[in-house]
């Protein structure tokens, strides 16, 4: 996972127009590395709207999946931030894929509506 690319530089415009359309911050206050999957917070560059993440290799070392889900509260761990939305799916959440395996690399946004949050977000690695 050292690999991954430092979201604190990257700016991208997800494919919805109008919505989320920016720059990612990571909240270091919050983030936490285990092995995999490495989870936080992060904030849209100039809002107050805050999404908490989770990580998954799809191709170790290569490709990686981004879930964002809003944050109920960025004050409430990242565990029970995705417990809530398993519980109640979010209207909205974003799936970013990092990819890797052709040199420069690339990452894929969509605004995900209507459709739960996939299972894979729920586990942890440590559980």
């Amino acid at each position: 996972m050292d690999e991954l690319v430092n979201m604190k530089e990257i700016a991208f415009t997800l494919p919805v127009s109008g919505e989320l359309t920016g720059e990612l911050s990571i909240l270091p206050d919050h983030l936490i590395y285990v092995d995999s999957p490495f989870e936080g917070y992060v904030q849209l560059a100039g809002t107050s709207e805050i999404f908490v993440f989770r990580v998954f290799a799809i191709v170790p070392n290569h490709s990686w999946h981004w879930v964002l889900i809003p944050a109920c509260s960025a004050t409430e761990s990242v565990e029970k931030n995705f417990l809530a939305a398993r519980v109640k799916p979010p209207e909205r959440w974003v799936s970013l894929i990092e990819d890797h395996r052709e040199g420069q690399p690339c990452l894929y946004a969509s605004v995900i509506r209507g459709e739960k949050v996939p299972e894979s977000a729920f586990l942890r690695a440590d559980a």
